[in-house]
């Protein structure tokens, strides 16, 4: 049974302190807030992960062979927020497997957050979607952070105000895809919003030759007739 589980946030949640050891004869051991037992760290287990290494998640989360911890405790608590704040996983778990003792076992359990296989768009044209998969395509195969999807949107967003799009919007959800493992598809919406046209241009406290200059470099700019 776990002692902590963190899904998809930072804040350890306490899901149940029972202990099953692994001899099916013994019996379940109950941990209490109220009387939290001292152990000694005996060994660290971590399976979940197919991309990251678990000795470097066992030194990321602060916990090593050989401490003592207080169980329940803080430094379980800690040791979930520290692997969480790497941002890289959708999950992560941590069960005590067995005691004896004053020793405790620990087997930590990490769930993956899906990588960028595909990006799918609404609200977008078809002759579009090839320029926009130029624009965002070194973010495929990497992993699905909410930094990511606020880049990629940036990307998007970006694309369209160059032509004028200046009130675009855009919003992404996640769609797993369970026939490619650990893989998912970015769902885009896009609402363009009305180009924005300029009605007219202004040069005021500038010399002559910078007027020209300037007007030289805008010169794409087209001012609205009426």
């Amino acid at each position: 049974m776990s002692i902590f589980s963190i899904p998809r946030v930072s804040e350890a949640q306490v899901l149940g302190g029972r202990l099953f050891s692994t001899s099916p004869k013994a019996a379940a051991q109950t941990f209490s807030y109220a009387t939290p037992t001292e152990y000694e760290i005996a060994e660290i287990t971590v399976s979940g992960s197919q991309f990251y290494d678990g000795n470097s998640m066992i030194n990321i989360s602060g916990l090593q062979v050989g401490d003592k911890i207080k169980v329940p405790g803080d430094m379980i608590a800690s040791a979930i927020r520290k692997i969480m704040d790497q941002g890289i996983l959708e999950e992560v778990e941590i069960y005590a497997t067995k005691t004896e003792g004053t020793k405790i076992w620990l087997s930590i359990i990490l769930k993956e957050r899906p990588r960028l296989y595909a990006i799918q768009y609404t609200g977008v044209r078809k002759g579009e979607q090839e320029s926009l998969n130029e624009k965002v395509k070194t973010y495929k195969g990497k992993i699905i952070t909410e930094t990511l999807r606020k880049n990629l949107e940036l990307a998007i967003r970006k694309f369209y105000q160059e032509k004028g799009r200046l009130n675009i919007k855009t919003k992404s959800v996640i769609k797993t895809d369970t026939l490619r493992g650990n893989n998912a598809t970015l769902m885009v919406n896009v609402v363009k919003g009305e180009k924005v046209k300029v009605n007219k241009i202004f040069l005021t406290g500038i010399e002559p030759e910078a007027r020209n200059l300037i007007l030289r470099k805008i010169k794409n700019t087209k001012q609205r007739r009426f």
